[in-house]
């Protein structure tokens, strides 16, 4: 990810680097700053999984998290 930090400067941090977990990161941790650019490494999988499974996803969440409030 390429990262504004507060002081100014600009890095690209790798995925370790940037300390992912449950919504966050080493941004709200240690180091604030703003994406500013991303890349993602994909890989091909079945059409009809992929879909099933964002479904199942999207259910599970109707189901669980209110819908009425914004993110």
């Amino acid at each position: 990810a390429h990262v504004l930090f507060e002081d100014g400067k600009m890095d690209w941090l790798t995925k370790d680097e940037m300390e992912f977990s449950y919504r966050t990161s080493v941004l709200q941790k240690k180091r604030p700053g703003i994406v500013l650019e991303a890349v993602f490494q994909l890989t091909e999988g079945d059409r009809e999984k992929i879909s099933s499974a964002m479904q199942k996803n999207k259910d599970y969440r109707k189901e669980t998290q209110p819908w009425n409030f914004p993110c």
